[in-house]
């Protein structure tokens, strides 16, 4: 069966977020922000009812959700072998390294 694909790029599917990155050598770098433009493409086949891969209309509202969803807030890695996140009650600890870094409000934090 063939395989089709769907893009979605548009000028609303931005958002700025806050991050950091750790690098070898145990170095990270400080936190700061970035603007983001957002693009998603999927590949499949032909929905045999529809004659649509996904539904172009539904894949740019979701889109236009997870954008909105991280919109200004800081981006934690939580799958870093390095940083350590630990939520307590309206407050997120970040550690590298074992130590301290940042202390967020929970509601700043994706």
């Amino acid at each position: 069966m063939p395989s089709f694909s769907v893009s979605v790029t548009k000028d609303y599917l931005v958002f700025a977020s806050a991050h950091f990155i750790t690098f070898a050598g145990h170095r990270c770098e400080g936190l700061h922000g970035h603007n983001y433009r957002a693009r998603v493409t999927l590949e499949g086949a032909l929905n045999e009812e529809s004659w649509f891969v996904f539904d172009f209309v539904e894949l740019k509202r979701i889109m236009k959700q997870l954008c909105d969803g991280i919109d200004h807030l800081v981006l934690l890695p939580t799958r870093s072998d390095r940083v350590r996140i630990a939520e307590e009650g309206d407050t997120v600890s970040v550690a590298v390294d074992g130590q301290p870094r940042y202390v967020f409000p929970r509601r700043d934090c994706a």
